[in-house]
């Protein structure tokens, strides 16, 4: 009825139960634009289904039931530019399917059960810009399936089965930015398989089975910026394998089994701003791997097994903020490792086994520390070269292993505001000194005489018997306090009496017998007690009615 047709251009009726959808057609939606059908129940579309939608530019039929869709059920969409099938059930792309829908910039069969495509599939789609063919039962591509996708950007091949890659199967992809290989079963790289791609900037080769790269397969791509090989099966690789990547910004080369790196490795990658070669297996860092890396932001070393890095190893890395190199057993290694280091906001150096002492002086922008289950040799040049940390707002000691803490010296970090202190043996607080020896006479003690900048302290783990009201005194901006797995048997009513802006506090694993719960009265912000693993036998919870969480 002409009266009552209405010019309707966008039509969504997602997450419903629809099964046909035979009654749209062309004569009583001229205008319709965008039509979304997610998440239904269809599960065959044919010839005659959307055909006569001649205005359609958007179709999104992903998360449904589709099985089969007839050769000519887009014959007609003849200014459709966006498609969207992932999420079905298709096992097969027919050569003319896409054949009429040449105005297509993006399509997505992502996440099917495809094991073929026909080579003629996207011989048309000379204007498609996004292809996603990820998460399917790809084992192979068909030669020159992507011969006449000139305009294409983007490629998702990712999470499927390939075996191997054509040499020339990407050569007419001259607009290509982006292209995704991993969770694939690659176990070579080519030389020249890459060669066409000079717009290329991101290429991930990761999570596959890559034993061997030969030494030009990277070659011409010289506007690429991402690069991940992780996850492969890499031992070695050849020195000038990087060699014409001289716009590259980020590498990732962890999870490998690689041994060592050439010197020469990254002396063209004046760029790289973010370099991974975490959980490997190196044992040196020799003063002229990273000495061309003047704009490195970000090195991951942790999980090697490094025992020698160079006194110059560090020294052009004027701007890098993060530096990790947990779980290595550097033995040789100067103190002075770090004096370059003038930007440098996060150092990770947990687990790193026998250590002296290092120079802090340089880190004056260090915001966060973690020098967890190290052992301590120097802890008198350890902890005074800690003042120059003005800046420093995270400390981790956990398991620590020091002869003394000389708990003064910590106190001279100004903008700290999480100190985890966890299973170092400590007995009690507010002392001038520290010793943590667990069969030292002398009690385990420490200061606690830090800024008003301190919200959360944790001292989980240790042998703290006896609290007293003072210990806590200076923490008057105390939000979150772990006192959990000690030897605590009884509180002072007035322990918390100075921290008004408590919201958590951790008494786990004590030996509490009682408790009075007045103690916790003037505490308006408390939200979360834990007192679970205790020997308490009734509570009193007349003063707890902000209480969140009580366990």
């Amino acid at each position: 009825d002409k009266k009552t047709r209405i010019n309707l251009e966008t039509l969504k009726l997602d997450n419903n139960r629809i099964k046909d959808f035979s009654s749209i057609s062309g004569e009583n939606h001229k205008e319709l634009k965008y039509l979304s059908l997610i998440n239904n129940q269809i599960e065959i579309i044919d010839h005659k289904r959307y055909g006569n939608i001649r205005n359609l530019i958007q179709l999104h039929l992903n998360e449904n039931q589709i099985r089969h869709v007839h050769p000519k059920a887009f014959s007609r969409l003849f200014n459709l530019e966006h498609l969207n099938l992932d999420d079905n059930q298709l096992i097969h792309i027919d050569s003319e399917l896409f054949k009429d829908a040449e105005s297509l910039k993006q399509l997505y069969l992502g996440r099917n059960q495809i094991k073929h495509l026909d080579h003629k599939a996207f011989k048309n789609l000379s204007k498609l810009k996004i292809l996603s063919l990820q998460s399917n039962h790809l084992s192979e591509l068909r030669e020159e399936i992507f011969q006449n996708l000139k305009s294409l950007k983007e490629l998702y091949l990712n999470s499927n089965q390939l075996r191997t890659i054509d040499v020339n199967e990407f050569d007419n992809l001259v607009s290509l930015r982006s292209l995704h290989l991993s969770e694939n079963q690659l176990t070579i790289i080519h030389d020249i398989q890459f060669i066409s791609l000079l717009n290329l900037v991101e290429l991930h080769l990761n999570n596959n089975q890559i034993t061997r790269i030969s030494r030009k397969a990277f070659i011409n791509l010289k506007s690429l910026q991402l690069l991940r090989l992780d996850h492969n099966k890499l031992s070695k690789l050849n020195k000038n394998l990087f060699k014409s990547l001289k716009c590259l910004k980020k590498l990732y080369l962890n999870n490998n089994a690689l041994h060592e790196v050439d010197a020469e490795m990254f002396r063209t990658l004046s760029k790289l701003e973010i370099l991974d070669m975490s959980k490997n297996k190196l044992e040196r860092i020799d003063n002229l791997m990273l000495r061309k890396l003047k704009k490195l932001k970000e090195c991951y070393l942790n999980h090697n097994y490094i025992f020698h890095i160079g006194d110059d190893a560090f020294r052009s890395q004027k701007k890098l903020r993060v530096l990790n190199l947990n779980s290595n057993k550097a033995e040789e290694m100067s103190p002075h490792i770090f004096d370059s280091l003038c930007s440098l906001a996060h150092l990770y150096m947990d687990n790193f086994g026998l250590v002296p002492y290092f120079s802090f002086k340089a880190l004056k922008n260090l915001k966060m520390l973690a020098f967890r289950a190290n052992v301590v040799t120097n802890s008198p040049e350890f902890f005074a070269n800690m003042r120059h940390l003005i800046k420093l707002e995270k400390l981790y000691l956990t398991g620590l292993k020091v002869e003394f803490i000389h708990a003064d010296e910590l106190t001279k970090l100004i903008s700290l505001k999480h100190l985890s202190l966890d299973r170092m043996h400590l007995r009690s607080v507010l002392c001038k000194s520290l010793n943590a020896t667990s069969n030292n006479k002398s009690n385990g003690t420490l200061m606690i005489n830090f800024s008003l900048s301190l919200v959360e302290l944790t001292l989980n783990g240790n042998e703290l018997r006896v609290l007293k009201k003072n210990d806590f005194k200076s923490l008057r901006n105390l939000v979150r306090l772990d006192l959990g797995n000690n030897e605590l048997a009884k509180l002072d009513a007035d322990l918390f009496d100075y921290l008004e802006h408590l919201e958590s506090v951790d008494l786990s694993s004590n030996r509490i017998e009682s408790i009075d719960f007045i103690m916790f009265k003037g505490l308006k912000n408390l939200k979360q007690i834990s007192l679970a693993n205790n020997l308490l036998r009734s509570i009193e919870l007349r003063h707890l009615n902000r209480l969140e969480l009580l366990h």
